[in-house]
C-alpha cells in the first residue's frame, strides 16, 4: 500500500482530531491563537508536513526497520542544523556520543540488502526536514507561541499541514485510491483504513511526547 501522501494526511487529521477531542473534554485548554501567530507557526508546518511526508515515502520503499535505523540519525542531523543556524558549538563529549550513531548507520546502510537511494534518501531528507522544524522551533517560537502548550501546538501545526497536503494528496494519489486496487493487492478495505487510523493514533502519541521534550 504505497500512498505515502494519504497516509501523511490521515495522520495529521489524526493528530488534529485527537487535540480537538483534548479541547471538547477539557482535557486540553482551549488555545487563543492569532493570525500572527499562525504566519509564525507556517515554517514549522512545512517542514512538519515535508518530515513526515519523506518518512512515509521511504517507508514504502525499504524495509521499515531501515527507515528506522536511518532516522537514528537524526540527533547527528539535529545537531549540525544548530550549528549552522544558530551558531552553537557542540562539546566534544555530545560529539564522542553521535560517533556511534553515524558508524552504525553507516555499516547498516552499506550491509542492507534492500537498500534502494530512494528510501534512503526519503529517510534522511526527513531528518533534515525535523531538524529544521526542531532547529526553527528552538530558534523563533519561544515568544510567537506564548502559553501555548506543546501539545496545542502539535495540534495546529498537523491541522495546518493537512490542509495544505490535501490538494497535492488528491491530485497524486486520489483517482488511484479506491477500493478496486486496494483488494487488486490483496487488502481489505474496512482493515486497511482502521490500521492506518490506528497508526496515526500511534505517531500522534509519539509526536506528542517528542514535542513536550522539545519545549523543555
Amino acid at each position: 500500500f504505497n500512498f505515502p501522501l494519504t497516509c501523511t494526511l490521515v495522520y495529521m487529521a489524526v493528530c488534529g482530531l485527537i487535540g480537538v477531542g483534548g479541547w471538547a473534554t477539557g482535557m486540553l485548554r482551549t488555545p487563543k491563537v492569532t493570525n500572527d501567530q499562525l504566519l509564525k507557526f507556517l515554517p514549522m508546518a512545512i517542514f512538519h508536513t515535508f518530515g513526515n511526508a519523506l518518512m512515509m515515502i521511504s517507508l514504502g520503499n525499504v524495509p521499515v526497520s531501515f527507515t528506522h535505523t536511518i532516522k537514528a540519525c537524526e540527533p547527528f542531523v539535529m545537531v549540525l542544523t544548530s550549528a549552522l543556524i544558530l551558531g552553537s558549538r557542540p562539546s566534544l563529549r555530545l560529539i564522542m556520543t553521535l560517533v556511534p550513531i553515524v558508524v552504525g548507520v553507516s555499516v547498516a546502510s552499506v550491509t542492507e540488502l534492500s537498500f534502494t537511494w530512494l528510501g534512503f534518501g526519503a529517510a534522511m531528507a526527513s531528518n533534515f526536514a525535523s531538524a529544521f522544524r526542531n532547529t526553527y522551533s528552538k530558534a523563533n517560537l519561544k515568544q510567537a507561541r506564548g502559553d501555548l502548550s506543546s501539545v496545542n501546538l502539535l495540534t495546529i501545526v498537523s491541522f495546518m499541514g493537512a490542509l495544505m497536503l490535501t490538494p497535492f494528496a488528491l491530485y497524486f494519489e486520489g483517482a488511484a485510491l479506491n477500493p478496486a486496487v486496494v483488494s487488486a493487492q490483496g487488502l481489505q478495505w474496512a482493515p486497511l483504513v482502521l490500521s492506518i487510523v490506528m497508526a496515526g493514533a500511534t505517531m500522534t502519541f509519539y509526536q506528542q511526547l517528542s514535542y513536550s521534550m522539545l519545549s523543555k
